[in-house]
């Protein structure tokens, strides 16, 4: 007996997969963020294909699609892979096969900015591309020309062989800044100018004559703007050109230098500014005008002027009051009083160089300056004297009453002589600083000095002093020994008789010793003794003693005690 079983089994059999891509591996960039060259070969029915990469931020134009493009985020270098599978939907990735990686390079495209047209003053300039990526080139059809010394550097010096803005060359050069970042590229051109520095040379023809003007040009005359500095000086006058600069200027200064700084810097119709130039303007000398001027003695109209050299200047009298006619040429002017004359000078400029210049512009090569000169008195005698200060203060006693006197007089320069009239009859002649001269008689003396100009006696000046100089005789006391005072108005006072004292003291005693009376006025007859006690009662008749002490003013002490009679009525 045969025991058997049939079973039946279903076979599915899917397609295999052969995934391959079909972009180029030589196609491995792009320039962007996008490749738009994603392809591979076509899965046929049953299969599926998609594209894969590790990027969470990869964004496909068609993730299924076998021609396709796909763009990253970032710059760099991503792989990517086309994934081919079949089988049943529960059971993804039955039958697979995978490509790749294709392995694609996202670059930045440069942006290139060769910075803006430039004009450059010289035959030299610095170049001012702003690089982005990649590595910059300077290129130039006009390379023969110009030349970029580093063709790399967007800050390269470029040079050139011809100014652009000289008539008959090119107008400008063009210049091209090309950046290559890995095979992604970018251009941009930029114009350059070389122009003419301009030139600040100074021509200067100097002043004529002392303070007058000086021309000053620039000897490139033909620019649009010229900077001048004449440093504190005036412009007079200015010339301009038809494009408006001030190339030359009249420049006076009143600062009585001999020298003047200047300088110029000149702006071209570029805008290019010249180096500045500093000169030096030099002022004529003013000759040594040689006169001499005559006082005028004690103001009797004898001054005037010498002119002691005539040769390469003359002098021409300016003044309407004294002296000749006004603009008549003189060599000497005498008899002109103390005073301010004017005298006008005229010589030939010491630039005899300009000479034609001079005569061309101001119709003159000849300098005139007016000489002010000063006619002062000479001979104004002033006679002054004065007590030394010591005799001042003491008194003179004859017969040796010496008197110390100062001569303080001013002679002005002149010969002088002197005499001293001292009012006691003596003279004395001496034009010494310090005279002495003895009264030998008392009195009150006015002395007085008479100077005088030797050669002009009526030229002479007198000095007194405001007060007369008192001398005294000799000192001396009498001490009367007896006195009445009955009031019969004859020795009713003990007193002394005496002259010329500078102190005195009197006192009476008793016979006990007893002060009685003091005294100290020798001057006045009653204010010596009357006897009479402290009390006012009349002292008793008898004999009282006296004490005198005294000193002259020549010096002499006296001092006496003696006995006196007191008579009763």
């Amino acid at each position: 007996m045969t025991c058997s079983a049939i079973d039946e089994v279903i076979y599915t059999f899917w397609p295999q997969p052969e995934a391959d891509i079909l972009t180029d591996s030589e196609d491995n960039y792009t320039c962007g963020f996008i490749f738009d060259n994603l392809r591979s070969e076509n899965p046929g029915t049953g299969i599926t294909g998609y594209w894969y990469n590790e990027s969470p931020s990869t964004v496909y134009g068609d993730v299924f699609s076998n021609d396709t493009w796909v763009q990253v985020s970032s710059y760099d270098c991503y792989d990517f892979y086309w994934i081919e599978q079949s089988g049943p939907l529960s059971n993804h990735g039955f039958c697979n096969d995978t490509a790749g990686p294709l392995n694609i390079c996202f670059y930045e495209i440069p942006v290139a900015d060769a910075g803006i047209d430039t004009l450059f003053c010289g035959l030299t300039g610095e170049l001012s591309a702003i690089p982005s990526v990649g590595t910059g080139v300077w290129t130039t059809p006009s390379e023969l020309n110009i030349n970029v010394v580093e063709i790399h550097n967007p800050n390269s010096i470029i040079t050139s062989e011809f100014y652009n803005t000289d008539p008959g060359n090119e107008e400008s050069y063009t210049i091209q800044w090309t950046e290559d970042n890995n095979g992604c590229t970018d251009s941009e051109t930029v114009e350059v100018v070389f122009a003419r520095i301009p030139d600040s040379d100074i021509i200067i023809i100097p002043p004529k004559c002392f303070g007058e003007q000086a021309i000053i040009a620039a000897e490139d005359s033909v620019h649009v703007h010229y900077s001048w500095n004449y440093y504190g000086g005036d412009i007079i006058n200015s010339l301009q050109n038809n494009l408006g600069g001030n190339y030359q200027n009249f420049v006076s200064w009143d600062n009585n230098a001999g020298e003047h700084i200047i300088s110029l810097i000149v702006t071209s119709e570029w805008g290019c500014l010249s180096p500045i130039k500093i000169d030096t303007i030099y002022e004529p000398e003013v000759p040594d005008f040689d006169y001499t001027i005559v006082s005028d003695t004690c103001l009797f109209s004898k001054g005037g002027v010498l002119i002691n050299d005539t040769t390469d200047i003359s002098y021409f009298w300016l003044d309407e009051n004294y002296g000749p006619e006004p603009g008549t040429i003189i060599v000497d002017v005498l008899g002109i009083p103390l005073g301010t004359y004017a005298i006008l000078s005229s010589y030939l400029t010491q630039n005899e160089e300009n000479y034609a210049y001079y005569i061309q512009t101001f119709g003159s090569a000849y300098c005139t300056d007016t000489i002010l000169f000063e006619v002062e008195s000479i001979g104004m005698l002033n006679a002054e004297i004065e007590l030394l200060t010591n005799n001042m203060n003491e008194v003179l006693v004859a017969p040796e009453a010496n008197a110390v006197f100062m001569n303080l007089s001013q002679l002005d320069n002149v010969p002088g002589r002197c005499e001293w009239h001292f009012d006691d009859g003596e003279i004395n002649k001496s034009c010494d600083d310090i005279i002495e001269h003895i009264y030998k008689t008392a009195g009150c003396y006015s002395p007085y000095l008479v100077i005088y100009n030797k050669n002009l006696p009526e030229c002479r000046d007198t000095a007194y002093l405001e007060y007369c100089i008192p001398v005294e005789s000799s000192s001396f006391i009498e001490i009367p020994n007896i006195f009445s005072p009955n009031n019969d108005g004859y020795n009713d006072y003990f007193q002394v008789r005496a002259q010329t004292l500078t102190s005195f003291s009197g006192t009476i005693v008793n016979r006990w010793g007893r002060k009685i009376y003091t005294w100290d006025n020798w001057l006045d007859y009653e204010a010596g003794w009357d006897g009479r006690l402290s009390g006012g009662t009349q002292a008793s008749p008898g004999v009282y003693y006296y004490i005198i002490r005294a000193v002259g003013y020549d010096g002499e002490e006296y001092e006496y005690t003696g006995a006196l009679q007191l008579v009763g009525k």
